[in-house]
């Protein structure tokens, strides 16, 4: 599986590098220090978001804000008409849900599932690998707001055990 991870601030540099022992990691950043540092760890270094989106089939982000992920799918980057259909994206932004349905429901249109999956435990608990995440997908296994509290499954190629096991590998 060809995973990609956007954003690599304090919480994203130390989830991505977890993700690098176990997948074929592409990673992007708009800190070229962000960058070098994954440089010789074995993940590929795309040249620009949109060249990592349109490599992989799951694309995790750690942003700033959810406006910041609005920006990057829809923006300048154009990520989200990268990505293929059938892609996943992860949003690991503890953001707006108002926001992340909106995206999830532009994203869907062109058969990308979004993701909503909140870590929390700060740069000490990326590191460590001991982060709380939060999945919360418009399709997911899991109790969830856009799920209204039932059950439901994914409809893209993933399976939510496939999905879980990405969260494991990145939080710990």
């Amino acid at each position: 599986m060809h995973v990609g991870f956007i954003g690599l601030g304090n919480m994203g540099a130390p989830l991505a590098r977890r993700l690098c022992t176990d997948h074929t990691l592409w990673v992007f950043d708009q800190s070229q220090t962000s960058v070098d540092a994954f440089t010789g760890v074995g993940a590929q270094v795309a040249k620009s978001a949109a060249e990592l989106a349109g490599s992989v089939d799951i694309v995790l982000t750690c942003l700033p804000t959810s406006e910041d992920l609005r920006s990057l799918l829809f923006g300048d980057q154009q990520v989200a008409s990268a990505l293929k259909a059938g892609a996943m994206l992860i949003d690991m932004t503890t953001g707006d849900p108002g926001i992340t349905r909106d995206l999830a429901v532009k994203l869907a249109m062109d058969g990308i599932e979004l993701i909503d999956a909140p870590v929390s435990g700060g740069p000490k608990g990326a590191t460590a690998g001991t982060s709380q995440r939060g999945p919360q997908g418009r399709n997911c296994r899991h109790d969830c707001h856009y799920c209204r509290g039932q059950r439901c499954t994914v409809r893209t190629g993933f399976t939510s055990t496939q999905f879980d096991q990405l969260q494991r590998d990145a939080c710990g």
